[in-house]
């Protein structure tokens, strides 16, 4: 009789004879892996698998049609998708790294497993139980687990914790890139709130890179170097629109962690109008687990900004108030940008179509080359009379010729 804790598996093989049967019993089984500790440095595109307490190298693949992450080593195998609101595929973004949107879920399957063990899937910065699964007999398992609709845009840890042979407990963390939708009105999302003007609605957007050790800092204009940090000047676009209360201005600046330790940061834009009231105010844009080396770009679109023409932009970069023994202080940046007022564009594109309708009336009814013509000949009869030997031009002879004196 064989006696099995409540926390054990226990699992028989046969050769075939019917003396050998081998009888392992797996201790410490939970049916939840706990999260384990974050791998420092793990920013969007980075990966490390842990094997009982043991790094391992991870062979990192692209799923097809650019869908998708496949991790492998030794026998154990992990595919993970990010998926958007919908419950639709999203592609790796431009650099390969694996996105889902707030609100998404993601698609984990796994093999090369333990069988019938369990296996539980978190998210980073604080470890958050997203969801479980259970390998089957085969070591295999497939599940979907949701994103929580409140999770900030930018980079976060994925961990995927399970059971490989021998009841070692094997860890698989990669970064990922949350994005999210847009909001509108007064419903939130970033701390958005309604501008005096109307404001109808707000993107966030985070974007994610990983500078080389031997890269320089300040590498973009109006680059400031802070010791710990370094942050771009802020970009400010226009996008102008026909219609009279529409156009669109994009606020975007990169920071960069320069660091050897990971922090969180937030980010509060503002726009103005140079000659009006505030267009719009957009606080608590979260900037998560930023890592050592890491690059990222934080933007706001800000939709139907109205008719005025002159805008000055605003963004305040907040970090913690102490990183590495370095005190912090918030820093502000500025951007002005002109947007065309929407009314007067009709116009220009009516005189630049009146202009060229001219033109074409003008060729078509043989009138354009006698002006071009006529233009050639006071051209080179002003040239001819500059060239008399004795000084004088057709204007001399004329006021001669109309009674005027000559000495």
């Amino acid at each position: 009789m064989l006696a099995v804790s409540n926390n054990a598996v226990a699992y028989a093989t046969d050769d075939g004879s019917d003396e050998n049967v081998t009888v392992t019993v797996m201790e410490d089984i939970v049916d939840t892996p706990p999260a384990q500790p974050a791998q420092a440095g793990l920013g969007v595109g980075v990966s490390g698998l842990v094997i009982a307490g043991v790094k391992r190298s991870v062979k990192r693949e692209t799923g097809a049609n650019q869908v998708g992450l496949i991790f492998t080593f030794d026998g154990y195998r992990l595919e993970i998708t990010g998926r958007d609101v919908d419950g639709s595929p999203m592609r790796l973004d431009a650099d390969g790294n694996l996105v889902v949107e707030a609100g998404g879920s993601f698609l984990v399957r796994g093999s090369g497993f333990q069988a019938s063990t369990p296996a539980a899937i978190y998210l980073f910065s604080s470890p958050t139980l997203l969801g479980r699964a259970t390998a089957d007999t085969s070591g295999t398992f497939t599940t979907v687990v949701g994103l929580p609709s409140a999770t900030t845009a930018g980079v976060h840890n994925l961990q995927v914790v399970g059971y490989v042979a021998t009841n070692r407990l094997a860890t698989l963390t990669t970064g990922v890139s949350v994005s999210v939708r847009s909001v509108s009105g007064s419903n939130g999302g970033a701390g958005y709130s309604a501008a005096p003007s109307g404001t109808s609605g707000v993107t966030v957007e985070q974007s994610s890179s990983t500078a080389p050790s031997d890269a320089p800092v300040t590498d973009a204009p109006g680059t400031l170097e802070l010791g710990v940090f370094a942050i771009s000047a802020l970009q400010a676009v226009a996008e102008p629109s026909l219609s009279v209360g529409g156009g669109a201005v994009r606020l975007a600046f990169t920071v960069r962690n320069t660091s050897t330790t990971p922090f969180d940061a937030t980010a509060a834009f503002r726009l103005d109008a140079r000659l009006g009231p505030q267009i719009a105010s957009i606080d608590g844009v979260a900037i998560d687990a930023l890592q050592p080396g890491e690059i990222r770009e934080v933007a706001v679109r800000i939709e139907d900004v109205g008719n005025w023409a002159f805008y000055r932009g605003y963004v305040t970069f907040t970090p913690p108030e102490v990183v590495e023994k370095t005190e912090l202080t918030p820093v502000t940046r500025e951007a002005d940008v002109l947007v065309p007022p929407p009314a007067a564009l009709p116009a220009v594109v009516a005189l630049g179509v009146g202009a060229i309708a001219a033109v074409m009336w003008l060729a078509a009814t043989g009138r354009l080359l006698p002006l071009i013509g006529f233009r050639r000949r006071d051209d080179e009869d002003e040239g001819e009379d500059a060239d008399r030997p004795d000084g004088h031009g057709a204007d001399d002879r004329d006021l001669v010729g109309a009674g005027g004196s000559q000495r």
